[in-house]
């Protein structure tokens, strides 16, 4: 049986967090209704954000890390396009700051998705020497996943090799 917290970050990102209904959760973990609230007694929203920690934490070893790593700046831009690659399966996995800040409860979710966008770029800008290339990279990225996410995901690889070749010669 995969693990509660995975099973509940699939169904969210299959489903949106809206869509994602108390059974579809129950059936993705093998938990029932009870055993759900008895694990995460504020509901939903509370395995939702069970779900973003998790892949906050996914998301700082496979592409924040990089960063941080020692290495020329374009290695470790590579390293993060890499993890990024890695992450969302060539773009064939959907964002769950996509399908949370588009929900009825994004305020809720605000200030944790804030936080992980503020890390990356923060990251990213230290390696480029350049806060606002960083910002405008991560929204290339993050428009390349919505197309993808549409039935093009070859838009989120071209995205990333764009990047790779010219990131750093703004």
């Amino acid at each position: 049986m995969p693990d509660v917290t995975d099973a509940i970050l699939d169904t969210f990102l299959r489903d949106g967090y809206d869509g994602a209904s108390l059974s579809a959760l129950s059936a993705a973990t093998g938990l029932g209704r009870a055993s759900l609230y008895h694990r995460f007694p504020e509901g939903k929203r509370a395995m939702a954000l069970a779900a973003l920690d998790r892949v906050n934490e996914r998301f700082g070893v496979e592409v924040i890390a990089p960063l941080h790593a020692c290495g020329p700046p374009q290695e470790r831009i590579d390293a993060m396009l890499a993890g990024l690659d890695r992450f969302y399966d060539g773009g064939r996995r959907a964002c769950l700051l996509e399908r949370l800040i588009a929900s009825a409860d994004r305020d809720a979710f605000r200030r944790p998705l804030v936080a992980t966008l503020q890390a990356w770029t923060d990251a990213l800008g230290l390696v480029l020497g350049d806060a606002e290339r960083a910002v405008d990279a991560a929204a290339a990225i993050e428009g390349a996943l919505v197309v993808a996410a549409l039935g093009r995901p070859t838009v989120f690889a071209r995205t990333l090799a764009r990047l790779s070749s010219e990131i750093l010669r703004r």
